[in-house]
């Protein structure tokens, strides 16, 4: 039970349909498919049920997308004659940033000049 309710948690989260859209997570029918695929063993509600007592048990904390998952997803929406230069820097400005939330203050006085 909780492995079909985490793997339905999972491609709530991340999940993708064939085509590469991510309508396949939202769709109505997602539910019902993981009835299905448990050989009908577990109902949408118990499915429902056991998802909610894992997101509560973890206190809602779940990994959402990180932010190189992002950055593809958003230039999937550009046209696909985008320079790779320019995902290459939009990656590495991305990956920066999140290197420089990690510094703590006193660590952030000793990059004073640094040319980042």
């Amino acid at each position: 039970m909780a492995s079909v309710s985490t793997m339905y948690i999972a491609v709530k989260i991340h999940g993708r349909s064939v085509d590469g859209s991510d309508e396949y997570s939202r769709k109505p029918g997602l539910l019902n498919l993981f009835v299905q695929l448990s050989q009908n063993r577990f109902s949408a509600e118990t499915i429902e049920k056991m998802e909610l007592a894992i997101l509560s048990t973890l206190d809602w904390k779940i990994n959402p997308p990180t932010i190189a998952q992002f950055i593809s997803e958003l230039f999937e929406l550009y046209p696909s004659n985008m320079p790779t230069i320019l995902r290459e820097r939009a990656r590495k400005l991305a990956d920066i940033s999140i290197g420089c939330l990690l510094y703590t203050s006193d660590a952030a006085d000793e990059l004073d000049g640094v040319d980042l």
